[in-house]
């Protein structure tokens, strides 16, 4: 267990050293140093349950943000495909213009960050290419 955040409340401490040293050998008829140190472990074992959910909930929380950043960067590839099959049908070109036009929703994790695309050509970078190297190779993962 890591310990970083202690449960022990400091007079629960307290009484476990004073249990330890001075009253090691003192018993009462349902307490003692033993009942004490159950009651201890039995915290430690909470404690550290709690932080393995906690670690597995940020996990949690990790892996949605990246897959909603994969489906995002895969309905703007879908997007840019729809333009293309539809040059010659206006009420369809109209339709995905207005897809075009709505802001793009942003999750918490990355509001307020500001993007800055590469220099290169689009040709030299992929027709749908995003231009961020972590991005575009996530997209490909996504695509195999």
């Amino acid at each position: 267990m890591s310990n970083v955040r202690s449960p022990v409340p400091p007079l629960a401490q307290q009484v476990l050293e004073l249990f330890s040293h001075e009253l090691v050998e003192v018993r009462f008829p349902d307490m003692d140093r033993s009942v004490l140190m159950r009651a201890l472990e039995q915290l430690d074992e909470a404690q550290f349950d709690l932080e393995a959910a906690e670690e597995a909930l940020a996990a949690g929380r990790t892996e949605v943000a990246l897959r909603v950043q994969a489906l995002t960067m895969l309905s703007q590839r879908a997007l840019g495909y729809a333009r293309v099959y539809a040059q010659g049908n206006a009420e369809l070109e109209a339709r995905l213009a207005e897809l075009s036009e709505k802001p793009a929703e942003v999750g918490a994790e990355s509001a307020g960050k500001r993007r800055t695309r590469s220099k290169k050509l689009e040709s030299e970078r992929g027709l749908f290419a995003t231009g961020e190297p972590e991005a575009d190779a996530m997209l490909e993962n996504t695509l195999m």
